[in-house]
């Protein structure tokens, strides 16, 4: 892990196709209420400015994308 919410290897598109892969699969399992959108990205920034690092906007595109197609609870 780079740290951040996406890495070298999975930009972020990849990530949001990964919550979206995810989403189809669980979105209609009774159980699946909330998600935690990334468990301490620790190089990240919180509104700084910078879209590459700021995690509260990253939160923000990833959220929307889950809260679609869903009804869970988004946790950052």
């Amino acid at each position: 892990s780079d740290g951040l919410w996406y890495s070298s290897t999975y930009n972020e598109a990849t990530v949001i196709q990964m919550w979206t892969k995810l989403i189809q699969r669980y979105k209609n399992t009774w159980n699946v209420f909330a998600i935690d959108v990334k468990n301490e990205p620790f190089s990240s920034t919180w509104n700084t400015g910078n879209l590459a690092t700021d995690f509260n906007k990253a939160a923000e595109r990833i959220g929307e994308v889950i809260i679609k197609d869903t009804n869970w609870l988004v946790f950052v």
